[in-house]
Formats: C-alpha cells, structure tokens, sequence
C-alpha cells in the first residue's frame, strides 16, 4: 500500500512495500505514487515549481476540473505571478459542460461514464484547445462521501496531461480520506503529473 501525511503544506508519501521510513503517528491516506520506486517522496510547494517551469519555457496553462471543483485553479493562483502563465479553468462538473465546453463526446460519458480514462483525456485537450494554451491538466472523480460504487469506488480519480505536439498522458489514483482529503491531495497529485509530464518531454527528445 501507498500511505501519505499532510504535514503543514507538505504532502509526505511512502510506499509500504519498501523498508519503512515512517512516523506511526502520521495519518495514513491510501493513494498511488507516480515513482513507486521511491521510498519517501516529499512534495513541497508544487504549484510554485510548476509556474517557474512554464515560465522559463514560455508556455501557458489551463485547468478542466471535475471532482477538484478548481481547486487545482485556486492552488496556483495563491502564487503571485501565476498570471503569467495560468489562462484559466473550466470547472467541468456537469456533463453537459464537458461535452458543450471542453467537446466531450457524448458517446464516451455514455459508454465509460465521467469517471473514466476516455472522458478525462478529452478534457484535458478540450480545455487546450477552447483556452488556446500550451498544456493542461484534468481531473475526474467521486471525492465521496457518496457517490461510488464496485468498478468506481469513493477516492478514484482519473486524471490526464496535455501538452500541445505530444500524445496525451492519463493515469488512474485511489486516495483515501474524507472528501476534503480526496481532493486535496488529488490536487497535489494533478499538479505534480503536469509538471513531471513537461520535465520529461523537454528533457528526453524521444519523449512523445
């Protein structure tokens, strides 16, 4: 399992699997790491990280947020000079809004539902595309309390990064937690795969 601490604004995460490098008394929140191979990965002000990369590329952002409600929005607008590089969200929480804004097909919420890999990679293109940025990230899934089932359970959170001339990166998260929890690190988590996405395809040309 995949356990993490909120410490001040500090996320702390360890992957049980390895030897342990943790305090018993943190309180645990079950999620996955993008680095599963490290033991303990600290993320500390991401959001500041990600708007000095955009900016020393010159490349502009944008949010499609669903079950983040915009808080991935909010984060980075805490950081002054984020108009530099922040165009906007579209807080995508309805389906109607996913097809009619960010061009959603309406077959894919149909087949897979709003909670599903298809449907999260059209946001986040859709959102580049309607805002005309450079990159964005976007977010779909059930924060709970309610709302979740068998094949989709309470803290699944489908999430995918577009950055413009490269093939669309999503993965699938499961954070455990109340709902302000599930969200929260769910937005850590968002901002981190966009940042680590655009690290990869200006460091590797062979990236696609």
């Amino acid at each position: 399992e995949i356990a993490s601490c909120l410490v001040g604004s500090e996320m702390c995460i360890r992957d049980s699997r390895l030897p342990a490098l943790w305090s018993e008394s943190a309180p645990p929140y079950i999620i996955p790491t993008l680095q599963p191979n490290r033991q303990f990965l600290r993320l500390t002000d991401m959001e500041r990280k990600l708007i000095e990369l955009l900016r020393h590329r010159s490349l502009t952002m944008a949010t499609a947020e669903s079950c983040t409600g915009g808080n991935i929005a909010h984060r980075i607008t805490l950081v002054p000079g984020a108009s530099d590089v922040f165009s906007g969200a579209v807080v995508s929480y309805s389906n109607r809004v996913k097809a009619d804004i960010l061009g959603v097909s309406m077959e894919n919420l149909r087949l897979y539902g709003a909670v599903s890999e298809p449907v999260v990679r059209e946001m986040a293109e859709g959102v580049c595309r309607a805002l005309g940025v450079d990159c964005a990230v976007a977010t779909s899934g059930i924060a709970g309390p309610g709302g979740g089932t068998p094949d989709k359970p309470v803290g699944m959170v489908w999430m995918a990064v577009h950055v413009r001339g490269f093939q669309t990166q999503s993965a699938v998260y499961r954070f455990d937690g109340d709902r302000a929890t599930v969200i929260e690190t769910a937005t850590t988590a968002a901002l981190k795969m966009l940042h680590d996405r655009l690290v990869a395809v200006f460091s590797n040309p062979g990236v696609q």
